[in-house]
This record gives structure tokens, C-alpha cells and sequence, in this order.
């Protein structure tokens, strides 16, 4: 780890100014790491400093520079910094800031104020992304699509379900919008896709609703290219009525065309997945979800909710021709995933990573319709990764050793509505797994929902998992805010968005009334952290630390309604995320639908120590006597007695004028006489005012409290008044005194101190 360097300097002098330069000791620079620093000094006045060897200077020439940055080693900067002198030619003060640095940057965490407003996206935060035409409903699904055209960077896809297709009515479509490392025009219009910044894809049949559901694939063909998979579960394959579609969108270097039909699929750049169950819907819900039976090619997995079944299908090498129909997976393929009737199985799937750490990566498959003794809580079944597979699975199989259930706690919570990988948010190198309970009622806020986040372990597993046991150490449950927020209705795995190096997560509330703005919708960020987690954490208490809330840009415009990671899509090594707002108004289409896409956030600091050098400069000669000729006030070291000398000129000895261990606060004429008069602060904090040309009349003017930061004659009566700042640490306040130091005006401030006058 390089560290900071460190800096020793002095906090603040008090000089003469009758001398043309005056040298500043005390500065000395230092670094463990022993490498090159460079070192700037600002000031009012002008710096100068002996140009050595091995000194290189990138502002100024070190003559006379009120501005100057040079850099070397150590011992060089030391060396010079030794013959640093200072100059101003008036009465004044004066601030030298100094700045050491070593080059190196260190990255922290990003940081994330507590709310969030879409509104206020720019494009140093994200990008806005239009949908267009009435009712599109663009954003109602999101999701990082990998590097689908080869490029490096990360692609993402959105969904549209509801939009119309080629003249057919809600056909559907989806689209492809290609990482950049360019600078964004806000907002991105999904209209404008051209085949080089993105491409669309179209459903081909009224209400086919093609986009339902989005996703990334990774490489299901195993060309070295990620791939896409998009659901259409309004389609009727083989006239059996919205038995629904799956389709799979091979990613290419060759480019894309703006638009592709889903019916151009021909097995060499894709191929279509058919149900096979009477109002199936198959589509409903996607995933990637990594390698689950271990032949190092990337597996799908699609939801078929109202046949209560989930489908495995496997990546291969060989190729796939352009159809292949649900009741043709035979476990070499793919598999059959049977749950209980009417339990909407498969209403949300997803991967679980690598949950039980056995190297093989796991399936998650919501049943939010599921039944427990009778009572209608929403089922998870997690289903464990292998390299031996039957053509069908059921649910009811699972034993602890094969995959397991989640049951849900309370009647028609809607557990399992929503499911996601987490990634590995306590940082103990397991996945963990997310599981929505959008309808729950935390707190007694009905429909608040609940998201479980359940931690990935080694240890051997029941048939069931209660969710009641969560505890903070095996996992954690997040409650939503108020009634009808429906937080968990959305869940996903974000990577990780704040540079911690752990995984974060999202939660979304699509009906919140985020900013006081009904149904605007809102998103929960939760950071993950290896400090641990409390069993429960309510949302509302993200604190910006532990994650934050991004809240809906408008009304109704149902904000969190989808979630996903975006990968890196701007190139900048960091993750990035989506947020769907699908009831948004764009550009005053009504329901077109707006996502968001939002920047991961790094801090990058350069290791840096600055200190700041006060400098008061006063002038020592005046004319004490009136003799017309300048006189000479001195001190002696060790803050002995004040000396004056009368006339230098005439040979004279100084007279001892006493007042050891005081300080000297300048010359002033105090009582209006014209002659100046000497102004000290005593050994015990009092000041003490000399009067009269022979300083021969003294007085105790107290305010021992209090420091004076300068004279003026504010009211124009011939007698300088005081200002004085006080020293109380708990008040500060700024006095202006009366030739007797009494108060005029007494005004409290803040973190400021008095610098000078003028003619303003």
C-alpha cells in the first residue's frame, strides 16, 4: 500500500516587513514510500527559493512566483525548501498554502448521498434511455446483455412488451443498446437505433408481447460471443394458444442490422424455444444462469408459471437447429423442472451462482402462488448444479442434498414473485441469493414486501429452509417502507457499484410515492459489506454508507418496476445499473417508458497533505517620539523585553521599555493624540496599551479571552478602534472595541476569522 506523504511546517508567522524577503523555516517534507513528490505554494506575495539540482519545476522558476510547483526527491525538495523566502511590501496578512503530493492515486469507495432523485441524472451519473410509442411500456424489463457484438464492452437489453410491431398490435419488441466509452447525448433515444449504436428486436405476431422478459445468456454456442435471450409469452407455437416463446439471439462481430424479427432466427444466428402447455406462458420469466451441468458452456433457464414448470436448457458446441420445442429436452438437452400445479412455478427464475460451493452453478425458481399446509405463502426451490441430469425433475424430489425450498411466512406474502442471484454480498467468497415478497407486511404496513437475502454456505442442507431463522449470520431480511410500496418486487444482483470490492444489490418498490410523488416508484440500493448485518434492516434506514435510495423521476411513472446490473458499460472499469420506470411519459408519449442507467462510482484521490501558513506582517518603524525621524522597535529573543531605539541614526542606546514574555498586536493611535501607541498581549492573556510618545503611560485593557485581529478607524474620529476575535472555542465572536476596549458591536460568526481592512 503507498502512502500518503507527510508535511511539517509552521502554523502561522508573524514578520516584519522592512526586510525585503524573509526566510520561512520550518518546512520539511517526508514520504515512507521514498519516491518523487512534487510540492505547490500559493501565496498574495511573492516566493522564492533556490533552483538545485535535481528540482524540476512545472509552474513558476522560483523567483519572485506567488504561484510555484516543482517536483524531485526528498532530499532535493528539503534541500530547496530550506531557502524559501517570502516578500510582501505592505502591511497585510497573508496565507502560504503548501501541497505535497507522490503521484500515486488511491481509489475508495464511491459514494452515493442517501436519496437519490432520477431527476437530477446527469451525465457524469447515467444516461436516459426513451422508449417511444403509446403504452410501449419500455423498462418493464432490464438486464446487462454481456458483449453481444464483441467489442469489450458490456451491452444492455430492454424490454418493451406492449409495443407495436410492425402494424401488429403489441407484437412486442426489445432492444440492444451497445456500450461506449464516448461521451453520451442525454437522453438516448431508443428510435434512433441504427445497427452501430444498437439494434431492435421485433416481435412478429399481435400480442406475442416479445420483451416480457430480458436477458443476458452468456455463451450458449461457445463462439466466444455472449448471447441474448428474449421472452414472448403471448406467442402460440404450434397453434397452441399462448403456449409462449423463448428466444435465443446468437451475439456476433459481424455487426447487427437495426431491426431483427424473430422470425429471421435459422439456428446460425439463433433459434426459438417453443412451450408446449395451453396458456403455458412460457417466457414469463429468464435467465442465464451460468454452467450447471458442468461442461463449461453457459445454461439457460425459462419460466413457464401458469404450467407450473421451469426449463433447463443446456449451451452446447454443436449447434441447435432453428426450433426446438419444450417436450424435445430428454436431460442430455435440457430438463424439465415440474412443480405443483397452480403454484405459478417459474414465475421468476434465475441463477443462484455457485450457492453450496461445490463448483457447479445453481438454479432459483420462484412458485409466489405456492401452498404450504393449505396456506397460499409463495414457495423458492433452489435446485444445486450437476453433472448428471434426468430429462425431468420434480420440486417434490428435493432433499437437502439435491436443492431445497424456501417456504414463505405468512398467507399470500408472495414469496418467490421475485428471485435473483446476490453475488457475494458478505464478502466469504460463496454466491448468495436473493428472494421478493413484494405483498408482505413488515411493521404493520400492509404490502410494504420483504426481500430475503439468505447467505451461500458449505454446510450440508435440509429439505426446507425457514426463512424465520435468518439471523444476520446465515442471512437477513429487508423490510419495506409503507403500505402498498410493494418493495421487493423486483430484486437483482448488481456486481459491485460503489468500487468496495463487494457485491451489492437492488430492490425495487414500483409503487412507492418516492419525493412525494404517488406511484413515482423508488429503488433500494443495499451495499454489500464483510462487517456483518444486522437479521433485520429496514430501507429507510440506507444511510448513503450502507446503500441509498434512488427515488422516481415523476408520478406514476412506477420507478423499480424492473432492476438488473448493466456490467460495465461505459468502459470506465466500474458497474454500472438499470432501473426500468415503464409507466414514464417520454418526450409526452404517454406510457413509452424510460430506464435508467446509472454509473458505478469510484473515488480516486492522488495521496496529497496540504498544510496552510498564516503570515501577519507589520511594520516595526514608526516615529514613537516625533522627532520626524523613523524609530526602531525590537524584541529579544525568547520573548525577553521590548527595546526602543530613538533616532538610529544619532547613536543613541535603545531604551528598555520592558513588557518581556508579551507579544507585540501593532500600533495604533488609540486615545486620537496622532501619536501612535504600542498594543501588546501579556504574559497573563491581558493587552496592555502603551500611550504617548515615550510609551511612559501603560493600561490594563483586559480581554484576556480574546485576540486583537487588527485596528481601524471605523467612525472616522481620529481614534483607531480595535477588532478582537475571541478564543472560546464554543463561541465565536468578532468585537469591535472603543478606545478603551470597550464593546460597540458584538457579532457572533462562524468558522471565519477577521483578515484586513480596506477601502472596499
Amino acid at each position: 500500500m503507498n502512502l500518503a506523504p507527510e508535511l511539517i511546517s509552521p502554523n502561522g508567522l508573524r514578520l516584519p516587513n522592512s526586510l525585503p524577503a524573509h526566510e520561512i523555516v520550518g518546512i520539511e517534507v517526508s514520504d515512507v514510500d521514498d519516491g518523487l513528490l512534487s510540492v505547490s505554494i500559493t501565496a498574495a506575495g511573492s516566493m522564492s527559493l533556490a533552483t538545485i539540482a535535481g528540482l524540476t519545476f512545472i509552474t513558476g522558476d522560483g523567483v519572485d512566483d506567488s504561484e510555484m510547483e516543482f517536483s524531485g526527491s526528498v532530499a532535493a525538495l528539503n534541500t530547496a525548501l530550506a531557502t524559501l523566502t517570502y516578500s510582501s511590501g505592505v502591511d497585510a496578512t497573508d496565507m502560504l498554502t503548501i501541497t505535497v503530493k507522490d503521484g500515486h492515486i488511491q481509489t475508495l469507495p464511491g459514494e452515493f448521498t442517501v436519496q437519490e432523485p432520477l431527476s437530477g441524472l446527469t451525465s457524469d451519473t447515467g444516461i436516459r434511455i426513451h422508449g417511444f410509442g403509446e403504452d410501449a411500456f419500455s423498462g418493464s424489463a432490464v438486464s446487462s446483455a454481456g458483449d453481444v457484438n464483441g467489442d469489450g464492452l458490456d451491452d444492455i437489453i430492454i424490454g418493451a412488451r406492449y409495443a407495436d410491431a410492425d402494424g401488429e398490435l403489441r407484437a412486442g419488441q426489445a432492444y440492444v443498446v451497445f456500450g461506449t466509452t464516448q461521451s453520451f447525448n442525454q437522453p438516448i433515444e431508443l428510435s434512433d437505433l441504427d445497427g452501430l449504436n444498437g439494434f431492435t428486436i421485433n416481435g412478429s405476431d399481435r400480442t406475442q408481447f416479445v420483451g416480457w422478459s430480458v436477458s443476458g445468456a452468456g455463451d450458449v454456442n461457445a463462439d466466444g460471443i455472449d448471447d441474448l435471450l428474449v421472452g414472448a409469452m403471448g406467442a402460440s407455437p404450434n397453434d397452441i394458444d399462448a403456449a409462449g416463446q423463448a428466444f435465443v439471439i446468437f451475439g456476433t462481430t459481424d455487426g447487427f442490422a437495426p431491426q431483427l424479427f424473430v422470425t429471421d432466427l435459422d439456428g446460425t444466428n439463433g433459434f426459438t424455444l417453443n412451450g408446449d402447455q395451453y396458456i403455458g406462458h412460457l417466457g414469463l420469466s429468464l435467465s442465464s444462469i451460468g454452467d450447471a451441468n458442468g461442461d463449461g458452456i453457459a445454461d439457460m433457464l425459462i419460466g413457464a408459471p401458469d404450467a407450473s414448470e421451469a426449463y433447463l436448457l443446456f449451451g452446447s458446441s454443436t449447434g441447435f437447429s432453428s426450433d426446438l420445442n419444450i417436450s424435445d429436452l430428454n436431460g442430455q438437452n435440457g430438463v424439465t423442472l415440474d412443480g405443483i400445479s397452480f403454484s405459478a412455478s417459474g414465475y421468476s427464475v434465475s441463477e443462484a451462482g455457485d450457492f453450496n460451493n461445490d463448483g457447479l452453478d445453481d438454479l432459483l425458481i420462484g412458485a409466489y402462488l405456492g401452498r404450504v399446509d393449505g396456506d397460499r405463502v409463495g414457495q423458492t426451490f433452489v435446485v444445486f448444479g450437476s453433472t448428471s441430469w434426468p430429462a425431468t425433475m420434480s420440486f417434490s424430489t428435493l432433499d437437502g442434498s439435491n436443492g431445497f425450498v424456501f417456504n414463505g411466512l405468512a398467507t399470500d406474502d408472495g414469496t418467490g414473485y421475485t428471485v435473483s442471484s446476490a453475488g457475494d454480498v458478505n464478502d466469504d467468497g460463496i454466491d448468495d441469493l436473493i428472494i421478493g415478497a413484494f405483498a408482505a407486511d413488515p411493521n404493520g404496513e400492509s404490502r410494504a414486501g420483504v426481500t430475503y437475502v439468505v447467505f451461500g454456505t458449505t454446510a450440508p442442507m435440509s429439505a426446507a429452509f425457514d426463512l424465520s431463522s435468518l439471523d444476520g449470520q446465515n442471512g437477513f431480511v429487508l423490510t419495506g417502507d409503507l403500505t402498498w410500496d410493494y418493495s421487493g418486487a423486483a430484486v437483482h444482483a448488481l456486481g459491485d457499484i460503489n468500487a468496495d470490492g463487494i457485491d451489492d444489490i437492488a430492490i425495487g418498490a414500483y409503487y412507492a410515492d418516492a419525493s412525494g410523488n404517488a406511484d413515482s416508484g423508488a429503488t433500494y440500493i443495499v451495499f454489500g459489506s464483510s462487517a456483518g448485518f444486522a437479521a433485520q434492516i429496514d430501507l429507510t434506514s440506507l444511510d448513503g454508507t450502507s446503500g441509498f435510495k434512488l427515488n422516481g423521476a415523476a408520478s406514476g411513472d412506477w420507478s423499480g418496476y424492473a432492476v438488473s446490473e448493466a456490467g460495465d458499460f461505459n468502459g470506465d472499469g466500474l458497474a454500472d445499473f438499470l432501473t426500468g420506470s415503464p409507466n414514464a411519459d417520454p418526450n409526452g408519449t404517454s406510457n413509452a417508458g424510460t430506464t435508467y442507467l446509472l454509473f458505478g462510482r469510484q473515488q480516486r484521490i492522488e495521496n496529497a497533505v496540504t498544510a496552510n501558513i498564516s503570515i501577519e506582517l507589520f511594520t516595526p518603524f514608526r516615529d514613537f517620539d516625533l522627532s520626524g525621524t523613523t524609530d526602531l522597535l525590537f524584541q529579544m529573543p525568547g520573548a525577553g523585553s521590548f527595546f526602543r531605539l530613538n533616532d538610529p541614526a544619532s547613536g543613541s542606546l535603545p531604551s528598555n521599555e520592558a513588557r518581556p514574555d508579551s507579544t507585540s498586536m501593532g500600533f495604533a493611535d488609540i486615545d486620537g493624540d496622532g501619536i501612535l501607541d504600542h498594543v501588546m498581549k501579556g504574559a497573563n492573556r491581558a493587552h496592555i496599551v502603551q500611550f504617548g510618545a515615550d510609551n511612559d503611560t501603560s493600561q490594563n485593557i483586559g480581554r484576556g479571552n480574546s485576540m486583537i485581529a487588527g485596528f481601524a478607524d471605523i467612525d472616522g474620529d481620529g481614534e483607531a478602534e480595535a477588532f478582537a476575535q475571541s478564543l472560546n472555542p464554543n463561541v465565536s465572536r468578532l468585537f469591535l472595541l472603543d478606545d478603551q476596549f470597550g464593546t460597540i458591536t458584538n457579532l457572533r460568526i462562524s468558522d471565519q476569522t477577521l483578515k484586513g481592512f480596506g477601502d472596499f
